[in-house]
């Protein structure tokens, strides 16, 4: 089991600043209806990325110690 390399993404994404409250701030009272794509794409991006960074330490708890 490769529990490095689980650490060692948790790190990655943490430093991409993808946790929730930095994703509502960037979100929040702002009206993508007419956003361009790349601003939808962005969105999505951060998204994806904290919705991975839960994945990861939720699979971490499970990891016996």
């Amino acid at each position: 089991m490769d529990v490095g390399g689980i650490s060692s993404y948790t790190n990655y994404l943490q430093s991409q600043n993808t946790s929730a409250s930095k994703l509502k701030e960037s979100v929040d009272g702002k009206d993508y209806s007419q956003a361009s794509d790349e601003e939808l794409l962005d969105v999505c991006k951060q998204f994806e990325s904290y919705f991975v960074e839960q994945v990861i330490k939720s699979m971490e708890k499970m990891i016996p110690k």
